[in-house]
């Protein structure tokens, strides 16, 4: 492994340990931090998301209209499963499910993607 890679998985354990250990502690600033985190990787994701869009705009439009709109929607569910996910759902399905969930729609977006190719 490279030195580089070895010091961000480093850094991104002592994060997960430092959150981790404050939660028994400091309650609602552990709370704080984690939801800021969350917004903060979800927004990675969005803007992930719009750069491949940036990049390879004909292969967003080859997809049909239906298709394209189905693939938005799985991908808002993922993201509002992400931040209010386990508050709202946990008491119900539990985390795993909740987990469960933004498996399923992510699998959906890839099989849809997967399956437009084909048919061209």
């Amino acid at each position: 492994m490279k030195p580089e890679a070895i010091r961000n998985i480093a850094i991104v354990m002592a994060i997960a340990a430092t959150v981790f250990l404050s939660q028994t502690g400091f309650g609602l600033f552990a709370t704080s931090i984690n939801r800021i985190i969350m917004v903060l990787f979800v927004v990675g994701i969005i803007l992930f998301a719009y750069q491949y869009y940036r990049e390879r705009p004909l292969q967003w439009l080859v997809i049909p209209e239906q298709k394209r709109n189905l693939i938005i929607a799985c991908a808002v569910g993922i993201v509002l499963l992400l931040l209010f996910g386990n508050a709202l759902l946990g008491p119900v399905i539990g985390s795993i499910g909740v987990l469960l969930l933004i498996v399923a729609l992510g699998v959906t977006i890839v099989w849809i993607i997967s399956e437009s190719r084909r048919s061209y």
